[in-house]
């Protein structure tokens, strides 16, 4: 393949699959007193309907809100500076409404290499939201997590005077008992948190996933990653996605600390004893990675993505500058959980 020589994905978008593993859990309140020994924060004694205050002063909080596709946020609302910077490792992003962020709390202390950026969602009019309590709350999950790198806590709530936002709950028929899974905004949460990254690289996860490798585990690791990444990079350009092989547990007795940190040899142990199994390997968002040939290579590859079904939605890591480009960001338009994934991924295969 030659180097690409235009912005157009079609000649220059590459998928390689790259050694770095990560797993999904059920995550309850138990997993929070992981071997990282992190102490769990206690959730009952937390009143989230303080957050949503019809009598909170909005004119002095006005000035922080500013539009953000139809709904209202505030970038960088709460940054916990780190002691390391370092622009060429990958920061994580995720997203999660108020309710589930002690599993970002989870992530955090899980994931020691680089940054993280979190996207939190506000279910209420952001004129109620009372950001000095919310501040407060964000606060008291992340200030006692030792963390090298900066962690960047981003905020959308609802804009109830946007047409987009009126039109959708009546073509919807959104009420007041509709899931949250159904009227979340998927894709302007994730837009946002990658709009947070300063550094080259961005890996975009859901809330629910715990790090396996020691890639992410420790510095030395990751520079050889990034080392190797870079290269490819000045191969093929910025135009490359990185896919990085999800398992998940399945057995029903395993102790999960267990899996928290494996090479590669210990995780296809696990795999043939069937308690971790690749994460949705039968079904078309994930078949397409190839974990058959994953299990037997020692240097990544490049994957054939142009008989993959329009549903694959691998996971992967992507250079920001691909990230910030209009034409390769999440659709804002997806709203709620399902296919938002494959409309991105889907779309740049096509370009």
């Amino acid at each position: 393949m030659a180097p690409a020589s235009s912005l157009k994905i079609a000649s220059a978008f590459l998928l390689l699959i790259v050694y770095y593993i990560f797993t999904s859990f059920f995550i309850d309140d138990s997993l929070l007193t992981s071997t990282s020994g992190i102490e769990p924060v206690r959730l009952q004694l937390i009143d989230y309907d303080v957050i949503l205050d019809q009598q909170y002063d909005f004119n002095e909080a006005h000035s922080q809100w500013r539009p953000y596709n139809h709904y209202a946020a505030i970038p960088h609302f709460y940054t916990k500076k780190g002691t390391m910077d370092n622009p060429d490792t990958i920061t994580i992003c995720t997203i999660c409404d108020i309710k589930l962020i002690y599993e970002a709390r989870l992530i955090v202390s899980n994931y020691q290499s680089g940054p993280i950026s979190l996207a939190v969602f506000i279910d209420g009019n952001y004129r109620f939201v009372a950001t000095d309590k919310l501040y407060q709350l964000i606060d008291a999950y992340f200030l006692d997590i030792p963390h090298l790198f900066d962690i960047t806590v981003g905020i959308v709530a609802i804009n109830f005077s946007s047409p987009f936002y009126v039109d959708m709950t009546i073509d919807r028929e959104f009420t007041a008992d509709t899931p949250l899974a159904l009227t979340i905004p998927t894709n302007v949460l994730r837009n946002l948190a990658e709009s947070q990254v300063n550094t080259q690289w961005l890996f975009n996860i859901d809330i629910d996933f715990w790090f396996l490798s020691s890639t992410f585990h420790d510095t030395s690791s990751m520079t050889a990653l990034l080392r190797a990444m870079n290269a490819i990079v000045t191969q093929y350009g910025v135009h490359v996605l990185f896919v990085v092989p999800a398992f998940e547990v399945i057995s029903q007795t395993a102790n999960q600390s267990l899996f928290t940190h494996l090479s590669k040899q210990q995780l296809l142990g696990f795999v043939y004893l069937d308690d971790i199994a690749p994460f949705h390997a039968d079904m078309n968002a994930q078949k397409c990675t190839a974990y058959d040939v994953w299990y037997d290579a020692s240097q990544p590859y490049r994957l054939d993505y142009s008989p993959c079904h329009y549903a694959y939605e691998p996971w992967y890591i992507m250079h920001r500058n691909m990230s910030v480009a209009t034409q390769y960001q999440w659709d804002n338009a997806f709203v709620g959980r399902g296919l938002n994934k494959v409309e991105r991924v889907y779309r740049l295969r096509s370009e």
